[in-house]
């Protein structure tokens, strides 16, 4: 009699056993079809770029052409207000320009801020041709001018832009400057799961929207730019952005908000970084790092990510070294980060 309890008892258990990794493997397979992402981080770390990437990669045909429609505006705005403001900057730092510099800024003040005439756009490029403006866009960060990083892009480029039948490529869309504000959400299908993607701004006015966007969110993609050590943040002009970012790190990372969400650290420009630390070494603003290291991008890039580890405070982080602009690489990311979450999806749900 003892024994049929006993056999039966464990047959219960077995039976308890076989349930429970059911409902796991159900509770996986419900969670895994659903991936939700937050991107973080500060204004100008690319957020917004590699947010386009990935829903360029994944968008339908008909909906990238309507999409690219919208960069239209934007980038003729870029080419003009990144060169007025070029232009006043020198002014109020007593750097003669040209007399068509005076020209040139009465022209886009005057002009539809949404259209750009092809007389103003050969005001631009004969402007960008000069020496002056040259050195000065070069010397942008000693001198403290906010412009986009890629705004020589926008002047060689604004006489296309200017054209009236002007269709943006996908390079135009993907260099394209626009400040985001709010929330930006996309959702495609990758690999049989449902990706939600979503950017938020990342100016310090924005960051207060950052909590209303937690709800499902399993993982948070953390942006810096790392080209950033020699810049002031735009918001006050004394604060180094490079600080900015570790310090807004250190503060996420460390919030019980998100506490029990998957961390994933994108050190991006680092195309920018390797071409900037040749001419400004890592070692004029960080004095403990090896002299001889200065310029050595795998070990600059290395020290970079060593303040950001020691700056997290949450329990696991993943990394990967990129480059916004580079769609394949992006994909390639991208494709890590899913299988990277899935699995921790798995383990999550195994410790239960």
């Amino acid at each position: 009699m003892g024994g049929c309890n006993g056999s039966n008892r464990q047959s219960n258990e077995d039976i308890t056993s076989r349930k429970i990794d059911v409902n796991n493997r159900t509770d996986f397979n419900n969670q895994s079809k659903k991936i939700k992402i937050l991107l973080l981080g500060t204004g100008d770390s690319g957020k917004s770029t590699f947010f386009k990437q990935i829903r360029t990669i994944h968008a339908d045909k008909k909906d990238l052409s309507a999409e690219s429609k919208k960069f239209v505006k934007v980038l003729r705005q870029n080419a003009k207000l990144s060169m007025q403001r070029l232009i006043v900057s020198c002014q109020e730092r007593n750097i003669q320009l040209p007399k068509m510099a005076e020209q040139l800024d009465a022209a886009i003040s005057a002009e539809d801020p949404e259209n750009l005439s092809p007389e103003t756009a050969k005001m631009i490029q004969a402007l960008w041709a000069n020496d002056i403006v040259r050195e000065a866009y070069e010397k942008r960060h000693e001198l403290k001018i906010h412009i986009p990083t890629n705004a020589d892009y926008y002047f060689k480029n604004c006489l296309r832009f200017s054209n009236p039948d002007y269709v943006p490529s996908f390079d135009d869309m993907m260099m394209a400057k626009l400040k985001t504000t709010g929330v930006q959400e996309t959702q495609f299908k990758s690999e049989g799961n449902d990706i939600i993607l979503v950017d938020v701004g990342g100016q310090r006015s924005e960051r207060r929207k950052w909590l209303h966007c937690l709800d499902d969110v399993i993982a948070i993609i953390y942006m810096c730019a790392m080209d950033d050590y020699d810049s002031m943040l735009e918001e006050d002009g004394s604060t180094n952005r490079l600080q900015e970012s570790l310090e807004l790190f250190s503060t996420v990372t460390s919030s019980t908000y998100f506490a029990d969400k998957g961390w994933i650290l994108f050190l991006n420009k680092r195309d920018l970084f390797e071409a900037k630390i040749k001419v400004k070494p890592l070692t004029k603003y960080f004095s403990n790092l090896d002299p001889k290291s200065g310029s050595d991008y795998a070990k600059c890039s290395q020290y970079l990510f060593e303040m950001y580890r020691q700056a997290f405070k949450g329990q696991h982080l993943q990394h990967h070294f990129t480059c916004a602009l580079d769609t394949d690489q992006c994909a390639q990311v991208f494709n890590a980060v899913r299988e990277y979450l899935l699995q921790d999806l798995m383990n999550k749900i195994v410790t239960i």
